[in-house]
């Protein structure tokens, strides 16, 4: 199971790496303008002495604060999560395999995260804020002269937008292959399909009477109002089941190794899942224990070992260790191919057999033959043609009366049973969603934070635009505008990332490239969104200024 999993904690590692990144420089960047908005302070202390060591230890220490607190919140929320996303995962179970107690190491790794990240993004607006000219600063010469903490709070902006837009586009891709895989044709109609597991109360039945029991089981299901069809089967699609045995083909030498998967289905099992017949015709009541015995086998299935040859009429049988067969099973027709095993690879080549003939499974005893477990139900399928009210409550009541040894365990849709088998795809998905949608309102926060600075920074400057004419949507656009630059350096730069972090993912992708230009447009025009309503705020603050006021602006 480890190693089924790893690639997607791989993933998650990563998308939360990133959302820590645009954390980290969102903070970075706070502590920036903080650091620029007390150059008047600094360089008071400075001129009473304060060497440039203390004013960035003074710093350091601030954000050394900060990230800690925050780290031990992170560690309850995490601990929360982790919570809900293991009962999300493990829905229902009697037994859950992983421990969501963050354990001491996990509760040093973030100490040290904190620690580290504090140290790296502190150091910038700790440097800034040490170079303060205490002369200049106390003339209050910071509301004409050029900014110099300005390109570095830039980039950081870029990052985040960046960042976000990685995550935007992952969340997006991993969203549509999602909905790919669960919305893919499966070679049968999920619609008005339902599945039910059978308990393995039948292995004691003698073979004589079994097929009366499918019979009468069958007669009591066709009678509850609204089932179209109903059929036995081994095992049903996509149920987590594959049985598959090493097989002897007409045509084929004894030295091939030949493996095909199987299943055994009652009459009307084909019309019930709604896999079409494609040559011959499927099973009905004729193939019973005393008939011929039959086969029918799947495209791929006719495909792969007949090739272009009509298959109608071969023989196909198990091959023993030794490698002898008597090519019992005769094809009397083919289906369409459908996924019983794995929704991500192409179909399996597939044979299926009647429930009540013996073949090579079968053992000769005192009594005469008998069955195998694979000759007895363990799936059921019934075929509404409309919703059904209290339908499992009907289909155990007829169950009952055909005879009380079926018993369900297990009652659900097909489209239930099909989505069960990508748990950990939609998991994953919803997750890379969440952090995408916190990395794009960490991005907006840090945008808003950088265009207010900026608002009230050039308070005196807009008074002066405006009390020479400038209009208000003049001012407001000019706002606008620096957000926007920002944005596009930001795609600029993240545009290549999503590109290659697309490529990346492409081997988790199911139906798409992941150069998916209708997602990368998508997570652009969010972007752009989110952009014009983080600047939007401030910068109709700056166009409501009253320039009489803001030219009194110290």
């Amino acid at each position: 199971m480890r190693e089924e999993v790893r690639p997607s904690l791989q993933l998650l590692q990563a998308v939360a790496a990133a959302v820590l990144l645009i954390a980290c420089a969102n903070l970075a960047n706070l502590l920036l303008v903080r650091g620029m908005a007390r150059r008047t302070e600094t360089a008071v202390r400075a001129a009473l002495g304060a060497t440039r060591a203390r004013l960035i230890a003074q710093f350091l220490t601030e954000s050394l604060l900060l990230s800690v607190i925050g780290g031990l919140a992170g560690l309850v929320v995490a601990q929360v999560g982790a919570r809900a996303i293991i009962e999300l995962t493990f829905s229902g179970a009697a037994n859950i395999p992983v421990d969501p107690s963050p354990s001491p190491a996990v509760i040093l790794f973030a100490l040290a995260v904190s620690i580290a990240t504090a140290l790296v993004f502190g150091a910038a607006p700790a440097l800034a804020g040490s170079h303060s000219n205490p002369i200049e600063a106390m003339r209050g010469a910071g509301r004409t002269t050029a900014d110099r903490g300005s390109r570095l709070r830039q980039s950081l902006i870029a990052l985040q937008v960046a960042l976000s837009l990685v995550l935007i586009t992952c969340a997006g891709l991993l969203g549509r292959s999602l909905n790919n895989l669960q919305n893919q044709d499966f070679g049968f109609r999920a619609d008005g399909l339902y599945t039910a597991s059978l308990a393995p109360s039948l292995a004691t039945t003698p073979p004589d009477e079994l097929e009366a029991l499918y019979a009468r089981s069958r007669e009591r299901l066709l009678r509850i109002p609204g089932v179209r069809r109903a059929a036995f089967a081994l095992y049903s699609p996509m149920a987590g089941d594959n049985w598959a045995s090493n097989i002897s083909v007409d045509g084929h030498g004894t030295s091939e190794h030949l493996v095909a998967s199987w299943n055994r289905v009652g009459p009307g099992y084909f019309d019930t899942i709604g896999t079409p017949l494609l040559r011959g015709r499927t099973f009905d009541e004729r193939d019973g224990p005393r008939a011929p015995l039959v086969t029918v086998v799947s495209q791929t299935f006719a495909e792969q070992f007949f090739g272009a040859a009509d298959p109608i009429g071969r023989r196909i049988g198990f091959s023993s260790r030794t490698g002898v067969s008597s090519h019992e099973f005769e094809i009397v027709g083919v289906v369409a191919d459908a996924k019983y095993q794995d929704g991500w690879r192409a179909p399996y080549a597939m044979f299926f057999l009647p429930f009540l003939q013996q073949g090579a499974g079968s053992r000769i005893g005192p009594a005469g033959p008998r069955f195998d477990r694979s000759h007895f139900a363990q799936a059921l399928l019934v075929r509404t043609e409309h919703p059904v009210a209290d339908l499992e409550r009907q289909l155990r009541a007829a169950l009952g009366e055909a005879d009380r040894r079926l018993i369900v365990r297990t009652f659900s849709p097909m489209e239930e049973q099909i989505a069960g088998n990508f748990n950990l795809e939609r998991l994953i998905s919803r997750l890379t969603i969440a952090f995408g949608s916190v990395a794009l309102l960490l991005a907006c926060l840090g945008i808003y934070g950088v265009t207010a600075y900026s608002v009230t920074r050039r308070t005196r400057e807009i008074g002066i635009r405006m009390a020479v004419g400038a209009s208000r949507s003049s001012v407001l656009g000019t706002m606008l505008r620096g957000a926007f630059v920002q944005l596009a350096a930001g795609i600029v730069v993240g545009i290549p990332a999503a590109v290659v972090t697309g490529r990346v993912l492409e081997s988790r992708l199911f139906g798409l490239s992941g150069r998916d230009p209708l997602v990368l447009g998508a997570g652009l025009a969010i972007l752009a969104m989110a952009t014009v309503l983080a600047a939007l705020v401030p910068a109709r603050r700056a166009a409501a200024v009253d320039p009489v006021r803001a030219l009194r602006v110290e």
